[in-house]
């Protein structure tokens, strides 16, 4: 018996183990949230690729998926979510970024048991032709800013592009016969990265780990905890280290599923995200979002504060689904997302 502030809610033993584990994995989240304070913020890292979005039905919502997300777009999320995978999953994302930069993704995950499921993906990104530039006096160009300092453009253009390659699995812990827990779902993920730009390049690997728990006492509530990009320095600065902290509860004969996230990089401010997805007669979804984030952030600048905002739509029928997402970039502009997923 567990008194949440005077309400008393019976659990079995094994439920009381998850307590524990997620008494602890809140401090280990806790140690992640001090190391950002430590690290030397926007630009002290590598990597930063490793830290953009995927899936138009994720970013739809807001970016708000470490515990809602429950199909093969958890894989850039939250890999415990691949344990939700019921049948086999191939999805494919376009996204028309900000610049004309092109992010491609492909990802397939099947169901090994009744409670292991495997999955494996490519994200993809590359720039297109950039013309050099150099300042005539480069000393004071790299102190005050282009912007101060005259500069000329080169003849010679260059390119720079990143490749993520992705291993996953999951395991439904309250599957396994010998240590089955009530709706507790753990994940990992192991990623390579390849990155270039110019001449220049380096590569790297890292690991995500993520958990989701659906509590007896609330059966529409799931919580989740995920730490990603754990891994060792690439090219003596370190990975972009992120945590999420998830909650996700469905309504309307779960029709209707609402998800808060709390996002915080070791390397910036953090960001509270909400968002929401209903789906009308199991065919049609509409789906919003909104980040907020410290008013230090750059992207704020004359945006109006529709740099969060999200917006989309899906739609299946039997096998096929297809997903959009719009997202504003602050004064950036906006980006377009699409989505196709095959489940058979």
């Amino acid at each position: 018996v567990l008194d949440l502030g005077g309400c008393f809610v019976i659990v079995n033993t094994r439920e009381l183990h998850v307590i524990r584990a997620a008494r602890l994995s809140f401090r280990l989240a806790g140690i992640i949230l001090a190391s950002a304070a430590l690290a030397g913020g926007p630009g002290s890292t590598t990597g930063a690729f490793l830290k953009l979005p995927s899936g138009a039905r994720a970013i739809a919502m807001g970016e708000a998926y470490a515990a809602g997300g429950d199909d093969i777009q958890a894989l850039g999320w939250n890999p415990a979510g691949l344990a939700g995978v019921k049948k086999r999953e191939f999805t494919f994302m376009h996204s028309e970024w900000v610049q004309d930069i092109r992010y491609e993704s492909v990802a397939y995950a099947q169901p090994m048991t009744n409670f292991i499921t495997v999955a494996g993906g490519v994200d993809f990104m590359f720039s297109g032709d950039i013309r050099g530039t150099a300042f005539g006096d480069m000393a004071r160009g790299l102190a005050e800013g282009p912007e101060n300092v005259p500069y000329a453009t080169l003849a010679k253009s260059f390119s720079a592009s990143n490749v993520v390659l992705t291993a996953g699995a999951a395991v439904d812990v309250s599957g396994m016969r010998w240590i089955a827990i009530p709706s507790v779902q753990a994940g990992m993920n192991v990623r390579a990265l390849l990155q270039k730009i110019a001449d220049q390049s380096a590569n790297g690997a890292v690991v995500d780990v993520g958990a989701r728990w659906g509590p007896t006492f609330a059966p529409n509530l799931t919580l989740a905890l995920v730490g990603q990009n754990l891994g060792p320095s690439i090219n003596s600065k370190g990975t972009p280290i992120t945590m999420r902290l998830g909650a996700a509860y469905r309504l309307l004969d779960r029709n209707l599923l609402l998800d808060l996230d709390y996002y915080q990089p070791v390397d910036n401010y953090g960001r509270i995200s909400a968002g929401a997805e209903y789906w009308y007669r199991n065919m049609l979804a509409i789906r919003g979002g909104y980040g907020f984030q410290h008013e230090a952030d750059l992207n704020k600048l004359d945006t109006n504060g529709l740099e969060g905002l999200t917006l989309g739509c899906g739609f299946r029928y039997q096998m096929v689904q297809v997903d959009y997402a719009f997202r504003t970039e602050g004064f950036l502009g906006a980006a377009h997302r699409m989505s196709l997923t095959f489940k058979f």
